[in-house]
């Protein structure tokens, strides 16, 4: 976990972030023991989480991010607590890099997922940066390496 916390300083420093990131890994902060859903008072275990087989991660304000690609598209669903979390009134932007170089990706808004069409199918490798504040202005940050 200290590397992750030292990754996410060298990246918030690098890229001049103030907001802490969320990074695609193979695991988020908090314990995957069956809890007490957090101030909601909802039972969770481990299968909580990337409900849509994408890459799914969240941040310590409970916000998660699944990135699910599928052919020529990326498609993210946004949860607080894991239940969808209503985008209206929300502004996110996204950045694409791979090895022809950096790309913002058009974005579209509907509900709790948020879409960016591609053209051509995302290499592995591709780094996607996904920022924005939701409606009630809370910011939220994810950043995947596609796998």
């Amino acid at each position: 976990m200290k590397t992750m916390h030292l990754v996410a300083v060298l990246a918030a420093s690098t890229f001049g972030l103030s907001a802490p990131l969320v990074f695609a890994g193979d695991r988020h902060e908090h314990g995957h023991e069956k809890h007490e859903g957090h101030d909601r008072g909802k039972e969770e275990t481990a299968n909580h989480g990337a409900l849509h087989g994408g890459q799914y991660f969240e941040d310590d304000q409970h916000h998660g991010v699944e990135m699910v690609v599928t052919g020529n598209a990326i498609v993210f669903h946004v949860t607080e607590h894991h239940d969808p979390l209503d985008l209206t009134g929300s502004n996110f932007t996204a950045v694409l890099q791979t090895e022809a170089g950096t790309t913002m990706l058009p974005l579209s808004i509907e509900r709790s997922t948020i879409k960016a069409d591609l053209g051509s199918p995302l290499p592995k490798g591709a780094r996607i940066v996904l920022t924005g504040k939701d409606g009630n202005g809370d910011t939220i940050q994810a950043r995947f390496v596609k796998q």
